[in-house]
């Protein structure tokens, strides 16, 4: 009988299921997670601010994008640590897809609890699809932090995409 030789490098078909493995739990995961903070977020907002006012909309929507540019950069730092060699569209579906995740179970619970209060649900897919667009964004400056070796050049890089982003978005909202 011939003598099997293994080979600590892992085959094509086994590095692409691992890559499909990893992305998708981390995604969903993270999505999970974003959709509780969320909603920790949610209701806690009326319970601090007491009434709704222009200001305390504005501090909610704050720490929604600060909760999602923290959960997606961590869900596609946490995948590119466990799979360094992992693709780039790999990296940036999973940034999407745990804010689309985690922005659709949040508005599944919340609009339970309103339908349930109200006797109506309304749901934006303008909202979503900004929420969407700031993953896309995180998740860019998250791979340019980790993918660029230079420090200066990974700094300059980001300064300008920030620019690019911060243009397109006064330029399209007037």
């Amino acid at each position: 009988m011939a003598k099997r030789t293994t080979n600590n490098r892992e085959s094509a078909v086994e590095q692409q299921y691992l890559n499909n493995r990893v992305q998708w739990q981390a995604a969903f995961i993270g999505g999970i997670f974003l959709a509780l903070l969320l909603s920790a977020a949610l209701w806690g907002w009326p319970h601090i601010f007491g009434r709704e006012t222009s200001f305390s909309r504005s501090v909610l929507a704050a720490i929604e994008l600060f909760l999602i540019w923290l959960v997606v950069t961590s869900t596609v730092r946490a995948i590119h640590r466990i799979r360094p060699k992992i693709e780039l569209w790999r990296l940036y579906l999973a940034g999407i897809v745990t804010s689309f995740t985690g922005i659709i179970l949040k508005e599944i619970v919340w609009s339970g609890k309103r339908y349930a209060q109200e006797g109506g649900v309304a749901f934006s897919f303008k909202k979503l699809l900004f929420y969407l667009a700031v993953a896309f964004i995180a998740s860019s400056i998250a791979l340019i932090r980790l993918r660029v070796r230079d420090r200066k050049t990974g700094q300059i890089l980001e300064i300008a995409f920030i620019g690019v982003v911060m243009f397109l978005f006064f330029h399209f909202v007037k």
